[in-house]
């Protein structure tokens, strides 16, 4: 029996179906953003937590990442779903003026033309672009892809992005990496 990528043979046509329906909801802009407010010891807003929903089917609900994240990661769609995130929290942020913050897969940076393609976003929208963080979750982002990691970092600094770490765990040893990749905060 062939498997793909944890697939049983049977489920392949499933998993095809699933990245026809990301890939379709992702180029008809079926996605939008759900937020949650991050704040600080004295209860102000420090920035809004913007995670990707999308709409699988015309005038259906909105799903969030635990449904399709991991069939997107496992057909590398990762790199869209990031600009889709992207593109939905730079144009938020310029209709209201809040700080936003999008999370980002290391995977994305190995893909060819990605960080140009986000420097362009933020280049777009430089007045928004100042007001965005992008954020890494775990010790895994400063390990997997670092020399993309710094490199990244420096031309979207320069466009005015935060760059953020969320380390979980016992994952402080972490923290002088990430100050050594230029991130902001964590």
């Amino acid at each position: 029996a062939i498997h793909n990528e944890g697939f049983a043979p049977a489920d392949l046509a499933g998993s095809r179906a699933w990245r026809e329906q990301i890939s379709a909801a992702l180029a008809e802009g079926r996605t939008q953003l759900a937020e949650c407010a991050v704040r600080g010891r004295d209860g102000q807003v420090i920035h809004l937590e913007c995670a990707l929903r999308v709409q699988f089917s015309e005038g259906g609900e909105y799903q969030g990442a635990a449904r399709w994240l991991a069939l997107a990661r496992r057909s590398h769609l990762l790199p869209q779903v990031d600009l889709a995130a992207l593109t939905l929290a730079l144009a938020a942020t310029a209709a209201d003026g809040q700080r936003r913050a999008v999370h980002m897969a290391p995977a994305s940076l190995a893909t060819p033309g990605f960080v140009a393609d986000v420097v362009a976003l933020l280049q777009e929208a430089p007045a928004a672009a100042q007001r965005l963080a992008i954020e890494w979750v775990g010790a895994q982002a400063l390990t997997e892809a670092n020399t993309l990691l710094a490199l990244a970092a420096e031309q979207w600094q320069a466009c005015g992005t935060h760059m953020g770490v969320e380390l979980v765990g016992a994952q402080v040893q972490q923290v002088t990496r990430a100050a050594e990749l230029g991130i902001d905060y964590i």
